[in-house]
Protein backbone atom coordinates (compact mmCIF):
# COMPACT_ATOMS: atom_id res chain seq x y z
CA UNK A 1 0.00 0.00 0.00
CA UNK A 2 1.40 3.12 -1.19
CA UNK A 3 -0.06 7.18 -0.60
CA UNK A 4 1.60 9.87 -2.01
CA UNK A 5 0.46 13.74 -1.96
CA UNK A 6 2.28 15.59 -4.24
CA UNK A 7 2.95 19.30 -4.25
CA UNK A 8 3.40 20.86 -7.89
CA UNK A 9 5.05 24.22 -8.32
CA UNK A 10 3.45 26.20 -11.03
CA UNK A 11 4.80 29.37 -12.68
CA UNK A 12 4.00 31.61 -15.54
CA UNK A 13 6.21 32.79 -18.19
CA UNK A 14 6.25 37.26 -17.90
CA UNK A 15 8.76 39.20 -20.41
CA UNK A 16 10.81 39.86 -17.43
CA UNK A 17 12.17 36.35 -18.30
CA UNK A 18 13.26 37.04 -21.78
CA UNK A 19 15.41 40.59 -20.28
CA UNK A 20 17.85 41.00 -16.97
CA UNK A 21 15.55 41.96 -14.38
CA UNK A 22 17.58 44.32 -11.79
CA UNK A 23 15.01 44.51 -9.36
CA UNK A 24 15.45 42.99 -6.32
CA UNK A 25 12.61 40.33 -4.88
CA UNK A 26 11.82 38.52 -1.96
CA UNK A 27 10.57 34.94 -2.46
CA UNK A 28 9.09 32.37 -0.29
CA UNK A 29 8.36 29.23 -0.94
CA UNK A 30 6.81 26.37 1.07
CA UNK A 31 5.76 22.50 0.59
CA UNK A 32 5.40 19.46 2.00
CA UNK A 33 4.22 16.07 1.16
CA UNK A 34 3.34 12.94 2.81
CA UNK A 35 3.96 8.91 1.98
CA UNK A 36 2.25 6.26 3.78
CA UNK A 37 3.00 2.61 3.81
CA UNK A 38 1.36 -0.45 5.36
CA UNK A 39 1.72 -4.55 4.81
CA UNK A 40 -1.91 -5.06 6.00
CA UNK A 41 -4.37 -2.28 4.86
CA UNK A 42 -4.98 -1.74 1.02
CA UNK A 43 -5.24 1.07 -1.00
CA UNK A 44 -8.88 1.00 -1.24
CA UNK A 45 -9.53 0.58 2.38
CA UNK A 46 -7.06 3.28 3.15
CA UNK A 47 -9.00 5.43 0.79
CA UNK A 48 -12.73 4.94 2.31
CA UNK A 49 -10.93 5.56 5.70
CA UNK A 50 -9.15 8.80 4.99
CA UNK A 51 -11.61 10.80 2.05
CA UNK A 52 -15.14 9.12 4.10
CA UNK A 53 -16.82 5.59 2.22
CA UNK A 54 -18.49 2.73 3.10
CA UNK A 55 -15.94 0.20 4.87
CA UNK A 56 -18.01 -2.84 4.23
CA UNK A 57 -16.94 -6.29 5.64
CA UNK A 58 -15.00 -7.59 2.04
CA UNK A 59 -12.46 -4.93 3.00
CA UNK A 60 -12.00 -5.79 6.64
CA UNK A 61 -12.06 -9.35 6.24
CA UNK A 62 -9.31 -8.56 3.04
CA UNK A 63 -6.94 -6.43 5.55
CA UNK A 64 -7.62 -9.43 8.38
CA UNK A 65 -6.76 -11.83 6.19
CA UNK A 66 -3.12 -9.72 5.95
CA UNK A 67 -2.59 -9.30 9.78
CA UNK A 68 0.62 -11.61 10.83
CA UNK A 69 3.39 -11.77 13.43
CA UNK A 70 4.68 -8.97 12.05
CA UNK A 71 2.40 -5.87 11.40
CA UNK A 72 3.95 -2.68 9.92
CA UNK A 73 2.35 0.55 9.54
CA UNK A 74 4.47 4.11 8.71
CA UNK A 75 4.38 6.89 6.98
CA UNK A 76 6.94 9.80 5.60
CA UNK A 77 6.47 13.86 6.26
CA UNK A 78 8.52 15.81 4.00
CA UNK A 79 8.60 19.47 4.55
CA UNK A 80 10.63 22.58 3.01
CA UNK A 81 10.57 26.38 3.95
CA UNK A 82 12.67 28.16 1.43
CA UNK A 83 13.59 32.00 1.63
CA UNK A 84 15.38 33.75 -0.85
CA UNK A 85 17.18 37.01 0.60
CA UNK A 86 18.33 39.81 -2.30
CA UNK A 87 21.51 41.52 -1.19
Amino acid sequence: MFLSVISINLSAQFNTNFFRDTTQQLNFYVGADFTYGSNVISNQFSNKFLFGGEIDRELKDKAYENLGNNNRLGGDLNYVLNAEVPF
